[in-house]
């Protein structure tokens, strides 16, 4: 039977002597969006690193992972030296081109860049793109691998209100009937998303 629920069960970090996550357990039904909130230091971003497999805990563990996750940092980790084209293309392995249902990556590409408002981007450089564009080529990099969950921390942060909007509304049928886990401080965002809110505290 597939496993239909990720469980992080006492997770435990600490750093130089001070600890962030002390115990710390909760559970993210599959198919179903969750948001993190808390303070700022509280542990929201270690706790997706861990859950991403790029931190190892102290103590606790994490069961049911998918494979397939896609994610968007608080940081746009794209390499400054690729087109935009590059930077999205690089991620699109035989699933999701499969899934894309388009003849060829690049058309996909470009309908999901003019959907995120970045008609006329597919040949612009990385490093040449202001932040909020930065931050919009990200998204299109993780919608474009097709994961079986998505990972955002404070994905939608310096983005005007306007293209936040038209982002929301992008992500949001993306996103429907699939795995979401979501950071932010906006309570704009946190109506958006919806679904079941965990707090994170020490």
């Amino acid at each position: 039977m597939e496993n239909r629920v990720i469980k992080v069960k006492n997770l435990c970090k600490s750093y130089e002597g001070r600890s962030v996550l002390k115990d710390f357990s909760c559970e993210f039904n599959i198919g179903e969006t969750t948001v993190l909130v808390g303070k700022s230091g509280n542990g929201k971003s270690t706790l997706l690193n861990i859950i991403l497999g790029l931190v190892k805990a102290d103590g606790g563990s994490v069961e049911g992972m998918p494979e397939r996750v896609g994610t968007v940092f608080q940081e746009d980790r794209l390499c400054k030296d690729f087109s935009v084209k590059t930077a999205i293309r690089m991620v699109m392995d035989k699933p999701a081109l499969k899934k894309s249902k388009a003849s060829k990556a690049e058309e996909y590409i470009t309908v999901l860049l003019e959907r995120l408002e970045l008609k006329g981007f597919l040949e612009k450089k990385v490093s040449d793109l202001s932040g909020g564009e930065k931050r919009r080529v990200a998204i299109a990099r993780m919608i474009a691998y097709f994961p079986e969950v998505y990972v955002l921390d404070e994905a939608l942060k310096g983005l005007d209100k306007h293209t936040k909007h038209k982002v929301m509304e992008v992500l949001k049928e993306e996103t429907k009937g699939s795995t979401v886990i979501a950071v932010t401080h906006d309570r704009d965002e946190l109506k958006f998303w919806g679904g079941k809110v965990v707090e994170v505290s020490k």
